[in-house]
């Protein structure tokens, strides 16, 4: 490719009459003379052709200059971009007034496919790659996906420090940092999070959480206080029934009937638990017990890790009438699912049990 020239373009014959002609009669009369047939140019005897030739010339080097330095006049008055061998263009930055309705100001196409880009912006220091700037009531970035697969618009954050892929923030009045509508009703989403479900270290979406809940109710509003998760309806924040450190309780009940309990271990009551994470439960049982044939001298009870085959507690306060209750603290040696449950023995006869509870509660 050709080296760029360096020498400074000059505009020639910029005087409006010649003045220094070595011929006085000459001087005074005009510079520069359009040619008179521009299809034949230069006409040998023709006493105008110094002044044609400086028109000519003229005329030239102000292109010259304006394809070199470009213009600051008004808007659409470009000049010829200069690119490198590769077609690459290096500028300090692009004005491209696009007038008015849906005209395009700046349009980038790319159809090589793969994971080329019809328009990238990459900033190395703090700033923007790309910046939109919208004072009417349009979009300042608009995505738009039309095709099979794909984004409208795609962010992706990746390194070291904090950032985001995409980063709205809300700076007035009634305005939203991002904004998600959804105008199609068949399986569309105006909001959709996927994530990454193998050993994940943060949560799909965090909400920060707000010392001092909000002066206004919006139906539809969320917000975290330090203590619980509410959301607006009615004018009136309404807390959402959770507990901290994702507590989840499980009960249980038998109530049809008396159940007779004979002189081996058998269930009274079980429940079934698949725990997402290791973590410390409570199990509390209550029953009520008869001997109905009067005959049992003891009735103990026990809670059981039947999954491992391993008893937690064993109750032996042998009564045989009345009410009874089991409690014990048990750490999930694991997130497999699991049976628990409550057993009694009678000796020597059996004892009738009823009104059967059992709750489990913890961080699992």
């Amino acid at each position: 490719m050709p080296t760029k020239p360096t020498d400074t373009v000059v505009q020639i014959a910029t005087d409006t009459n010649f003045s220094s002609s070595p011929v006085p009669a000459i001087n005074g009369n005009p510079t520069k003379i359009p040619l008179v047939v521009p299809a034949e140019g230069l006409i040998p005897g023709n006493p105008a052709g110094s002044a044609n030739l400086n028109w000519l010339f003229n005329t030239i080097s102000k292109f010259v200059q304006w394809v070199k330095e470009g213009s600051n006049t008004a808007d659409k008055d470009a000049h010829i971009v200069e690119t490198d061998s590769d077609g690459v263009i290096n500028t300090a930055g692009i004005l491209s007034p696009a007038g008015t309705g849906y005209s395009i100001s700046i349009q980038a196409i790319n159809d090589s496919g793969g994971s080329a880009r019809a328009l990238s912006g990459t900033q190395t220091v703090d700033g923007w790659g790309v910046y939109g700037n919208q004072t009417g009531t349009s979009s300042a970035v608009r995505g738009v996906c039309s095709g099979t697969g794909g984004h409208g618009v795609y962010g992706s954050a990746v390194g070291t420090g904090a950032g985001a892929g995409v980063y709205g923030d809300a700076l007035g009045a009634s305005k939203a940092g991002v904004w998600a509508t959804r105008s199609f009703e068949n399986d569309t989403a105006a909001l959709l999070v996927t994530g990454d479900n193998v050993s994940p270290v943060r949560g799909l979406v965090t909400i920060g959480v707000q010392s001092t809940e909000p002066s206004s109710a919006f139906l539809g509003d969320l917000y975290v206080s330090p203590g619980d998760f509410r959301i607006a309806a009615g004018g009136n924040w309404n807390t959402i029934g959770y507990r901290p450190e994702g507590w989840i309780d499980q009960i249980a009940y038998n109530n049809s009937g008396p159940l007779a309990i004979g002189v081996a271990w058998e269930d009274i009551i079980t429940i079934a638990i698949t725990p997402y994470r290791v973590g410390q439960i409570v199990i509390d049982c209550s029953v009520n017990c008869e001997d109905a044939i009067g005959t049992a001298t003891a009735f103990q009870l026990r809670i059981r890790d039947a999954t491992l085959g391993v008893t937690l507690i064993t109750d032996i306060d042998n009564r045989t009438d009345g009410h009874r209750s089991l409690r014990v603290t048990y750490t999930l040696p694991n997130t497999v699912t699991r049976t628990l449950s409550l057993q009694g023995i009678s000796i020597p006869s059996d004892v009738e049990v009823n009104f059967v509870t059992m709750t489990v509660a913890g961080t699992y």
